[in-house]
């Protein structure tokens, strides 16, 4: 049994919960594989199933997330750290700097991969009806060739 000692704190408390469990998913699937393109999938994927499989748990959260400001009156979207893209930064460094990926800044692939992964929740959120499967998959594919690792295919195809 929880108790909450505000309204906030059960909002708080459901986003950190929400977005804990698809981070422990990401990063327990993308540590396996060795190579940065391998890992890019791994995490990518994992993202995106989780998504599929906690559609409107994940639409709740980030309607908190944009609604809700923290303690210091900061919204709740702004308030990103280093170590919440830290496995995604690790593999995009390791990628761009041993060449798999194409030259760039390591702080504009980040926010963009993050952003392109970042729509499939949005579209959950916002697109009741819309197809995330086919949209992870034009997602993915854009990233890849984005980043300069093709050829691009999908085990699943």
């Amino acid at each position: 049994m929880y108790y909450f000692g505000s309204k906030d704190a059960l909002m708080l408390h459901v986003v950190e919960d929400v977005f804990g469990e698809l981070g422990a998913r990401v990063e327990a699937a993308a540590c396996m594989p060795h190579e940065p393109v391998d890992r890019l999938r791994a995490y990518a994927e994992t993202y995106f199933t989780h998504v599929l499989e906690h559609r409107w748990e994940v639409a709740a959260a980030l309607d908190i997330v944009l609604s809700h400001r923290g303690v210091d009156g900061v919204p709740l979207y702004q308030m990103v750290d280093e170590e919440d893209t830290a496995l995604l930064r690790s593999i995009l460094r390791e990628g761009l700097e041993s060449g798999v990926f194409r030259a760039s800044s390591l702080d504009a692939a980040v926010s963009i991969v993050e952003g392109l992964l970042d729509l499939t929740i949005s579209s959950a959120r916002n697109a009741t009806d819309a197809d995330l499967t086919t949209l992870s998959r034009e997602i993915q594919e854009f990233l890849f060739r984005g980043l300069g690792a093709e050829p691009f295919s999908t085990p699943a195809q």
